[in-house]
């Protein structure tokens, strides 16, 4: 399997230890939020991915794409070759370790 990873970061998956370097594309989520106050009275904030910066490469066999929890949001249902990391871990000063897999939309 091929992971072309398009975070802009590097994802570390920790289980199988597999470092997975940014490519040069970067897919980011550009969102529109829509703000509304509850029945308790507080703030409530829900956000829509509205398109994503770039487009997203066409699926190939054997390869996984990975992209942002968020970006993933903006993938259509039936691209099941696209993944977000799982379960992130910090590191105690708030840095990412790293995940625990990769989940589907």
């Amino acid at each position: 399997m091929t992971y072309i990873n398009l975070t802009g970061h590097e994802v570390h998956e920790l289980d199988s230890n597999i470092r997975i370097e940014p490519s040069d594309t970067v897919i980011r989520a550009q969102c529109r939020t829509t703000k509304y106050v509850n029945e308790d009275g507080i703030t409530c904030h829900k956000s829509h991915v509205t398109r994503l910066s770039a487009q997203l490469p066409e699926p190939q066999d054997g390869v996984i794409y990975i992209v942002s929890a968020l970006a993933l949001n903006g993938i259509p249902d039936e691209r099941i070759d696209v993944v977000a990391p799982k379960q992130v871990e910090r590191f105690a000063n708030g840095k990412i370790r790293g995940c625990r897999g990769f989940r589907h939309k």
